[in-house]
């Protein structure tokens, strides 16, 4: 079948989408983005005004499921409406897990920068001085990388196969048990 839009966020808080074309859409006056999801078709924002706050186009307007978190959330991911999660500074984790949003304990005060939900049962998070989380369906735990770089961002094939980016060129690849260093092509971030 068809691929549905793409949508893109550049630093200046705008968001495009594609379709036939590129068009700036979606935009929330005065707000702050850092993250940026699809799930369902609808985009999903976060950002630090007024503490964390995680946002929602519903079609026609952006509506506020989080506002006034304790701290700037950096990231969002989800893969479907009742399983989204947000992460961000102070180690802060949220979760909707069908209802309203909560925060979700983590065990960590450094920043978490990126997540990636595979499915409910298979999230990972990573962020500052290496830290590498993941959500099992019933708990989070640490699955250090080994690695003192800041980590930024995540994805995974599957629950076995993740793969995180972050500071210095660093690339890590988690195949099922540890953190392994992949050669980078680059020494930038």
């Amino acid at each position: 079948g068809a691929a549905g839009p793409v949508y893109v966020m550049n630093q200046s808080n705008k968001i495009f989408k594609y379709a036939t074309g590129w068009s700036e859409a979606l935009m929330r006056p005065g707000a702050v983005f850092t993250g940026l999801t699809v799930v369902g078709g609808q985009p999903l924002v976060v950002g630090g005004e007024n503490g964390g706050s995680v946002y929602r186009f519903d079609g026609s307007a952006w509506q506020t499921d989080v506002s006034g978190a304790p701290a700037t959330f950096f990231g969002i991911a989800g893969t479907s409406s009742a399983d989204l999660w947000a992460v961000g500074d102070g180690g802060m984790i949220w979760s909707s897990a069908g209802a309203a949003w909560q925060p979700t304990a983590a065990g960590e005060n450094r920043a978490v920068r990126g997540v990636f939900a595979f499915d409910a049962n298979a999230v990972w998070a990573v962020g500052d001085n290496g830290i590498g989380l993941y959500y099992d369906g019933t708990s989070t735990r640490s699955v250090g990388s080994g690695d003192s770089n800041r980590l930024n961002a995540v994805w995974a094939a599957d629950r076995n196969n993740a793969w995180a980016v972050g500071g210095n060129g660093r690339i890590l690849r988690w195949a099922g048990t540890t953190w392994q260093a992949v050669t980078s092509p680059t020494s930038n971030e």
